[in-house]
């Protein structure tokens, strides 16, 4: 498992190595280095999700296990379709009189066609 776990951390290191060298503006390298860093911690959360999900259920009688694993991944899948919905908007919207370099606004329910 930890194997597995620096094995993923070393392939964001190369992306994000490769990706530096490319003849990106500042801005791009911006959003090039927000990225990595929300899909690293998306990685942590979905991680420590399972971790939780197997505490949980070995806190409780067998015939609950199902109920909390399945509570678990309805809240992944909850939490996903909250980020698409709300998230993406807050953290790379641009429209707007509201617009500045601390929190977006806009895109909300993201097209990527559009």
């Amino acid at each position: 498992m930890a194997h597995q776990i620096n094995t993923s951390a070393m392939q964001i290191v190369q992306i994000h190595h490769y990706a530096a060298h490319l003849n990106l503006s500042e801005v791009d390298k911006l959003y090039q280095d927000d990225a990595v860093w929300i899909i690293t911690s998306s990685f942590i959360i979905f991680t420590m999700h399972s971790g939780f999900g197997l505490l949980e259920s070995g806190s409780v009688s067998a015939k609950d296990e199902v109920n909390i694993m399945v509570k678990n991944v309805v809240d992944v899948v909850f939490g996903g379709l909250s980020y698409w919905s709300v998230g993406y908007g807050l953290t790379y919207g641009d429209y707007g009189p509201f617009r500045n370099s601390f929190i977006g606004f806009g895109r909300f329910f993201y097209d990527p066609t559009r």
